[in-house]
């Protein structure tokens, strides 16, 4: 008599066991674990993209309206939600985001690289805001 995981040839004989298709049980820790993963992401990306969001605030600031920094050269957050802010940032985080994908094993490599650009000021916008690395 064999048990239920094996397959009996014609003959009699159970050759090799038969592998068990994915369960639950095994679908549920990918889950989590995958869930951990983005959780892990998502906590890492929040500070990195208000550091680049207040640089670039600076940025924009210190070349459009002097007047809006601070006497520390601050700007106040409230004012970095405008799209001449938002949407380089957005382009960063994209490329950041493409690089982590690309990126394999290695990804914090490679989104440091972006974050080291951008922050040593060696990153430049033109006028229609789109962000190209020169360096």
């Amino acid at each position: 008599m064999t048990d239920s995981h094996t397959h009996q040839s014609p003959t009699g004989h159970t050759p090799h066991r038969a592998r068990r298709p994915l369960t639950r049980r095994a679908i549920g820790p990918i889950l989590l674990l995958i869930a951990l993963v983005n959780l892990a992401w998502s906590l890492y990306q929040l500070p990195v993209s208000r550091v680049i969001e207040s640089r670039l605030c600076h940025d924009h600031y210190a070349a459009h309206e002097p007047s809006a920094l601070r006497p520390d050269g601050t700007v106040p957050e409230k004012l970095c939600k405008i799209d001449a802010v938002q949407m380089p940032l957005g382009k960063i985080q994209g490329g950041m985001e493409t690089l982590w994908v690309a990126g394999g094993e290695e990804p914090h490599v490679s989104s440091s690289l972006v974050e080291t650009n951008v922050l040593n000021n060696k990153s430049r916008f033109r006028h229609d805001d789109t962000a190209y690395f020169a360096g």
